[in-house]
């Protein structure tokens, strides 16, 4: 009975419809790629030239392919053993109270705000009425504007003259 009660809960609330286009975007730009990545990487390319098993085979046998790896799962090892460890103190140091404290948590906090504030600088010079978009789209528009056969244009654009206009022939 329970169960049946969290299925229903599961379609009829909206908290999880809208996580839909999330998963939508992951499938598409992230899962299909790789899928289709793999795909390609066990069949004959072009002019029969391609990631073929027996590429795999010769890419295991190696040795400079084995100390890369090697050496990838050892910086990573290393990196993640390093940022949790050093995470984890700052974290523990800030859950505490301390005099200089406060100061202390802006620091560490500080590096967290800057690319959205830096984020929020671009938008503005980029959108702002007088930021670089619009100087563009202004001089796109005096270019449009010079055009034959634009409104607004010069006097050799192609729109007809008040002298040819037909209530004019008919005086």
């Amino acid at each position: 009975m329970i169960g049946a009660r969290r299925r229903r809960a599961l379609v009829t609330d909206p908290g999880w419809w809208l996580v839909l286009p999330l998963f939508a975007f992951v499938l598409v730009f992230t899962a299909l790629p790789v899928l289709d990545t793999l795909r390609l990487s066990f069949g004959v390319g072009q002019g029969g030239r391609g990631a073929t098993l027996a590429h795999y085979r010769a890419l295991a046998s190696s040795p400079v392919f084995w100390r890369a790896l090697g050496n990838t799962v050892l910086v990573t090892g290393l990196s993640l053993t390093l940022q949790l460890v050093l995470g984890l103190a700052v974290a523990l140091t800030l859950a505490r109270r301390f005099p200089g404290w406060r100061l202390l948590r802006t620091l560490v906090l500080l590096p967290l705000g800057v690319p959205t504030i830096v984020a929020g600088a671009v938008m503005l010079l980029v959108f702002a009425r007088a930021g670089y978009l619009n100087a563009i789209l202004w001089h796109v528009a005096d270019v449009a504007e010079r055009l034959p056969g634009q409104s607004g244009g010069d006097a050799s654009s192609t729109s007809p003259s008040p002298s040819s206009s037909p209530t004019s022939r008919s005086a």
